[in-house]
């Protein structure tokens, strides 16, 4: 499973309402809950499985584009890897979380301005936003036997950022 499900919402902190606030947890957070549970008992039943849940650089500090909904999910997601590989990994099951930074998807065109562009490329130690190739990649990685003692990892994806 490549549980990857994200929404790019967020806003100034007096700007959120509530409703903005679950959108984008059921979006991020709980959308990968239910996808989980959906495969777990397969999984289980085999004694074997891989997976990949998709948080974000802005999980582990804070989001340079985006605001606190949206890093807020995806902190809940490295946790929610965590609980899951302590959990599945008696039963043969890796989970693993793979922390991008900004990379150029439809999501990111639609928020992202010229101006930001320049500003994050900027704050990028390696010059140049990601492709979405470099994150498949290491997904696929995860994915293969070549990564069977990698449980509960958080792989950070993020030019150096």
């Amino acid at each position: 499973l490549v549980n990857n499900a994200g929404i790019a919402q967020g806003g100034q902190i007096e700007a959120i309402d509530a409703a903005l606030w679950q959108k984008v947890m059921d979006n991020n957070v709980l959308s990968q809950f239910l996808c989980l549970q959906a495969v777990v008992p397969s999984m289980k039943a085999k004694r074997s499985g891989k997976i990949i849940n998709i948080s974000s650089v802005a999980g582990r500090d804070k989001s340079l584009v985006l605001g606190a909904p949206y890093s807020t999910s995806k902190a809940a997601v490295i946790r929610l890897t965590r609980h899951c590989a302590a959990e599945l990994a008696p039963f043969g099951i890796n989970v693993n979380c793979l922390c991008p930074s900004q990379h150029w998807t439809p999501m990111l065109k639609n928020v992202l301005t010229s101006e930001m562009q320049t500003k994050l490329e900027a704050k990028l130690p390696i010059g140049y936003i990601a492709n979405a190739k470099q994150m498949a990649d290491v997904i696929l990685f995860l994915a293969s036997e070549e990564a069977s003692y990698m449980v509960g990892s958080m792989v950070d994806v993020n030019g150096g950022l």
